[in-house]
C-alpha cells in the first residue's frame, strides 16, 4: 500500500508533479519555483572564417599571456631571493642580468597578449556593427526550415 501524495510529489496516475494541497502537511525538502523573465538579445549569423580568426587571436592571447606571467613572475621571485641572500656581491651581477631580460622577455609577452585580446574584441565588434555581415553570412544559413508539424500530419 502507498502513502497518500503529498505537496511536490511525484503522482504517477498523472504522470505529473501534484500542486500544493489545502490541509496535507508537506514532508520537507526543498521547493524550486521558477519565475520566468523576458529577455532580449541580438543574433548574428557567422560563418566559419570568422570563428577561425577568434580562435586565433585566443589560442595567442592565452599563450602569450601564460607564458609572459611564467617569464615575469619567476625572475622576480628569483631576483628577490638573490638580492636578500647574497646582496651586489659581484660574482652574481650576470644572474641579475639574465633576471631582467627574463622580466623584459615576459613584458614583451604579455604586451602581445593585450594586443590580441584588442585584436579580438575589434573584431567582435566589427561583427556587429558590419551592415553587410549579415549578406555575407547569410550564404551559409540554411535556404528553409521544414515545418515538422505539417510534415507528420496525414
Amino acid at each position: 500500500m502507498s502513502a497518500p501524495d503529498t505537496e511536490g510529489q511525484f503522482n504517477a496516475s498523472k504522470g505529473r508533479i501534484d500542486k500544493e494541497r489545502k490541509g496535507v502537511p508537506r514532508k520537507g525538502g526543498a521547493r524550486h519555483v521558477p519565475t520566468y523573465h523576458d529577455l532580449q538579445e541580438d543574433f548574428i549569423l557567422v560563418n566559419r572564417n570568422h570563428l577561425k580568426e577568434l580562435t586565433d587571436f585566443s589560442m595567442l592571447q592565452e599563450g602569450a599571456g601564460a607564458g609572459g606571467m611564467f617569464f615575469l613572475s619567476g625572475p622576480v621571485w628569483l631576483l628577490i631571493t638573490l638580492l636578500s641572500e647574497h646582496g651586489l656581491e659581484a660574482k652574481y651581477v650576470p644572474w641579475y642580468v639574465v633576471c631582467f631580460l627574463s622580466m623584459i622577455f615576459g613584458l614583451f609577452l604579455l604586451w602581445m597578449a593585450y594586443i590580441n585580446y584588442v585584436r579580438k574584441n575589434r573584431t567582435i565588434d566589427k561583427l556587429f556593427r558590419e551592415p553587410n555581415h549579415d549578406r555575407e553570412a547569410a550564404q551559409y544559413a540554411p535556404r528553409s526550415t521544414p515545418n515538422i508539424e505539417r510534415e507528420t500530419q496525414p
